[in-house]
């Protein structure tokens, strides 16, 4: 398992989040250009760091069950807001 699947993708590339939606007019080239200015490493990192701050074990599996929290429950939400608050 690599910082790919940490970043909560599928074997389809789409994030757990967008399951059952449909892309609407979204460009392929924006998505792979967007996608490749997104560092999943930095997510990673993110993830524990905050692992090691409130003293829970930093390990893979911990890991993905952060970040796919993250994307079932605040993720789309937050990103929702952002656009709001700066378009």
């Amino acid at each position: 398992m690599g910082l790919f699947y940490l970043a909560g993708r599928s074997k389809e590339g789409r994030c757990p989040s967008l399951r059952g939606q449909k892309r609407g007019s979204m460009s392929k080239k924006v998505l792979d250009e967007l996608a490749e200015w997104i560092d999943p490493r930095a997510i990673a990192e993110a993830i524990l760091q905050e692992l090691e701050s409130q003293k829970v074990d930093q390990t893979v599996p911990n890991g993905i069950k952060v970040w796919l929290d993250v994307l079932e429950s605040q993720l789309p939400d937050g990103i929702r807001s952002s656009i709001k608050a700066i378009f």
